[in-house]
């Protein structure tokens, strides 16, 4: 797949030597960032290797603050590794199929490729590495999932709550014992507990559960007093600990830029270069580990985030959040920026969707629409398809909020494409012939809806300067009726509007922690389902993949040359930064339907005919037993061509592109054999002359949607 950030991607397909070979690494050794050792955690530590050792996947949970991922991060160091090397991995969602793709990359050499999840698992087996997860609150099912996809690795988890059955290892961490609580609050005091101190510390450790965060904040607040601080808080005053530290710390404007930049976005992870740009502040990293030192902020591998705990008490404390539109602008500049890696933009694909849900919830779609899209290309070329996934259908529920018909169109036909990567083919032709179908309604209209809005260059965006206001339509667009498909129903709306995520409402009454104040409300541009065929649960059709010897990979990012862009399908579609397949000449994923000029006669072959790969031809009459078939590329516009013929049977000759420039590569023959009570056809297509002969998708089924005279 060769991605477009402007006009979209299109995938081609890998046969045989021309599919990436991976190269498995001698060793692997990706670890966590270093910290303190953990303090009263030797028990803990020596469980978790001989449990390692035992065999079978481990599980340690409990309550947010313990501890579990200081204990997951020390014992990824500490132990040994597995016979391969060892993993540490920290996902921001639960999406295993971008953590076994992490897992993959960690394993194995093989830039820009993804296998599918049966080719992943023979890839992955007799890789024996130990694998380090924290943040891994999956369900039980996901966690089978994720385990199958490594089958002779050795996990290690960490998560708030136990999903792991009766096949592994579980425990729950609890606090600290008494002797460990006192010697961290020493460390953190940076000298030993004064005489009369030991009580204190005792009681504040019993009113803290063992737990180390609060122990943390009181040696921090002690260390605020006069002298470094006389006495250590009373047990009562733990709840106003961390009220207490933002009194110290609030009157530094610096940080509380940052807190309230870092509560705006919740469980989002930023890093410090964002961090600094977005808040004016010089030394973001060196301010960020300080708060991190106090109890404020958790450091993770992708930046920082405030604790849930302080995340709320500086939302009580600040009567408005961040500036969505300044957070917005920033980031569409920057993932929109050449210069901006795929990989740096999956690390932060937590942040693009809060920033996108945040633009909802204040009532600006057109901001999520510009974060979506700018990052779309992004993250299609780093194969965080999860991460992708969540993006995409975010901007397709903001564009048809917003009245952006150009955008949802964009965000339906990427859909389509990431569906064909993982496996769902027929969902993957109903949602690219939906796109090409606004496509062409959008050139008969002139444009037909806002146009999304330019990105600066990161340069020259001002420090309170928000992003232009998206146009839209001043009238709401005719209803189209929909083309029935018998046997296949897929609800483009439940399917985009649940992609992996529950869309944002926008507050009412207003709430000042959603964003911005709203932006005037965009007309309603048609019926819910606007050209939607409707095609059962989405999830009977999930495959082990693309097709058969098919695989993702991502190229370059530009097309190939000639006629590479058409062998092995119809026409295949090269779309920009992973390799699958997909359809995309007159057969295939294109549509017609709800044309204003009047439908053709029913007559012999004539009339609206929709194909089981999700396009839809219109057929007329032109004189006796010939034909005009006309059909809309998804990527190159409107197609026409004749059929002639008699008896049940018709040729002619189809025009083919390279779908990478729109350059014409000749015609191909089609065959069309219509059955005898004339309710459905079949189509056979052959390359032009000189071009790789067809191999995939090369037939498809007509089925008439009036009834024949």
């Amino acid at each position: 797949m060769i991605v477009d950030a402007r006009n979209g991607s299109i995938v081609t397909v890998l046969v045989g030597p021309e599919r990436p070979r991976p190269v498995r690494r001698d060793h692997v050794g990706l670890l966590p960032r270093r910290q303190r050792t953990p303090i009263g955690r030797d028990a803990d530590v020596a469980a978790l290797a001989a449990a390692i050792r035992g065999g079978g996947p481990v599980q340690v949970w409990g309550a947010a603050g313990v501890g579990k991922s200081t204990l997951l991060r020390h014992a990824a160091w500490l132990l040994e590794p597995g016979p391969d090397g060892v993993v540490f991995l920290a996902p921001t969602h639960g999406d295993v199929g971008d953590l076994a793709q992490e897992i993959f990359e960690a394993c194995y050499d093989a830039p820009g490729y993804a296998p599918a999840r049966g080719e992943l698992r023979r890839l992955m087996a007799g890789v024996r590495v130990t694998v380090y997860v924290d943040n891994a609150d999956f369900s039980p099912a996901q966690l089978l999932e994720l385990l199958d996809a490594v089958p002779d690795a050795t996990f290690v988890l960490a998560s708030s709550a136990r999903s792991l059955g009766n096949d592994g290892t579980a425990w729950e961490i609890a606090g600290l014992e008494q002797a460990a609580a006192l010697e961290l609050l020493a460390r953190e005091l940076r000298r030993p507990l004064r005489d009369g101190e030991v009580g204190a510390a005792v009681a504040l450790w019993r009113a803290a559960a063992g737990q180390p965060l609060p122990l943390l904040r009181a040696a921090a607040l002690t260390r605020f007093g006069p002298d470094g601080g006389a006495w250590l808080p009373r047990p009562g005053d733990v709840p106003a600990l961390l009220p207490s530290l933002l009194d110290h710390v609030g009157a530094d404007a610096g940080v509380m830029g940052v807190l309230r930049l870092l509560a705006t976005l919740g469980d989002a992870e930023l890093a410090p270069a964002h961090i600094g740009a977005l808040a004016d502040v010089p030394d973001a990293a060196g301010m960020c580990e300080r708060l991190s030192g106090l109890g404020l902020l958790l450091a993770t591998e992708r930046g920082y985030r405030c604790t849930a705990d302080a995340e709320r008490a500086v939302r009580a404390r600040l009567s408005r959040p961040f500036p969505v539109d300044r957070l917005c602008a920033y980031l569409t500049a920057w993932a929109a920026d050449r210069g901006t890696a795929p990989a740096e933009v999956a690390a932060q694909a937590r942040v693009l969707e809060r920033a996108a849900e945040l633009a909802e919830r204040a009532g600006r779609s057109d901001l999520a629409v510009g974060v979506a899209r700018a990052s779309s290309a992004a993250l299609a070329r780093s194969l965080r398809l999860g991460a992708w996934g969540r993006l995409l259908g975010r901007g397709w529920v903001a564009a048809r909020r917003s009245g952006d018909r150009r955008a949802e169109a964009f965000f339906l036909r990427e859909e389509g494409v990431r569906a064909l990567l993982i496996g769902r083919r027929v969902v993957s032709a109903v949602l690219v012939a939906e796109a090409a179908w606004l496509g062409r309604e959008l050139l008969k209209g002139g444009g037909g809806g806002g146009e999304a809005a330019e990105v600066p260059a990161p340069e020259a965006l001002a420090p309170e300067v928000p992003l232009p206001e998206v146009p839209v339509p001043e009238a709401p667009l005719p209803e189209v009726p929909s083309p029935e498909v018998p046997a296949q129903d897929v609800d483009v709306v439940s399917y985009m509007a649940d992609n992996g995520y529950t869309p944002a409402e926008p507050p009412v009454p207003p709430d000042p922690w959603g964003g911005v104040q709203p932006a005037p409300p965009a007309p309603e541009f048609g019926p819910p389902d606007i050209g939607t065929p409707d095609v059962g649960p989405w999830t009977s059709w999930a495959g082990d993949g693309a097709a058969s010897g098919a695989q993702a990979a991502v190229g370059a990012g530009t097309a190939g040359a000639g006629g590479s862009a058409l062998s092995g399908a119809l026409a295949s579609v090269i779309v920009g930064g992973v390799l699958a397949t997909v359809v995309a000449a007159a057969i295939g994923v294109m549509a017609l339907t709800g044309d204003s000029d009047p439908e053709p006669e029913s007559t012999g072959l004539a009339g609206t005919w929709v194909m089981d790969t999700g396009g839809v031809w219109e057929i007329s009459a032109d004189g006796q037993d010939t034909y005009s078939v006309a059909s809309d590329n998804a990527v190159c516009g409107l197609t026409s061509f004749q059929l002639t013929g008699g008896e049940g049977r018709f040729t002619g000759m189809q025009p083919w592109y390279d779908l990478s420039t729109c350059a014409s590569l000749g015609e191909g023959e089609v065959t069309l054999d219509l059955a005898s009570d004339g309710a459905t056809a079949e189509v056979e297509v052959a390359s032009p002359p000189g071009q790789p002969p067809c191999e995939i998708q090369c037939t498809a089924t007509l089925t008439r949607q009036d009834d024949p005279l």
